[in-house]
């Protein structure tokens, strides 16, 4: 399955191939840092929060998380120093129904996501108004796939500057 999303000002719209609406992404501007995941017909499904270094998701009243961001690589020594820029997300772990949840942020700034080791989706182009997901299981919902791409929005902008 291939999906779409393109930026709006205040939320993202996913699109399949054939360019129908499956859902939206809409930014909460009560709360810092929060992501509402809707479905197409505009039902909220998931909130996903960051606290921090951390996600936390919720769904129908129940919290989950905090699932904490990991700044460093496979070898537990940090991806890069640098004395101007803060540290790249290098992935984070998180507990769903399909058992556990990687996500890998790599230098290009593609992600990768797996369950239980096997890679379930691939999101490119995360740096463009139109971003693209390549999902390759047909185990995962397009709930949590939406979910993921939210999680990955906030990897991608963690080591922003904040100019003031």
């Amino acid at each position: 399955m291939q999906l779409y999303v393109k930026s709006f000002f205040n939320k993202y719209a996913v699109y399949n191939l054939e360019g129908v609406s499956v859902g939206n992404i809409k930014r909460k501007f009560l709360n810092a840092a929060s992501l509402e995941i809707c479905a197409a017909d505009g039902e909220k499904i998931v909130t996903v929060q960051q606290k921090e270094e951390s996600i936390l998701l919720e769904k129908q009243g129940e919290v989950w998380g905090p699932y904490a961001f990991n700044y460093t690589n496979e070898d537990g020594e940090p991806a890069y120093s640098s004395l101007v820029r803060p540290p790249r997300v290098q992935h984070i772990e998180m507990d769903s129904q399909y058992g556990i949840i990687t996500i890998v942020q790599h230098t290009n700034r593609t992600f990768h996501a797996y369950i239980q080791k096997k890679e379930v989706c691939t999101i490119i182009h995360m740096l463009k108004c139109k971003k693209e997901i390549l999902v390759v299981s047909d185990r995962i919902s397009l709930e949590t796939i939406m979910t993921l791409f939210a999680v990955c929005l906030f990897m991608l902008h963690d080591d922003d500057i904040s100019i003031v």
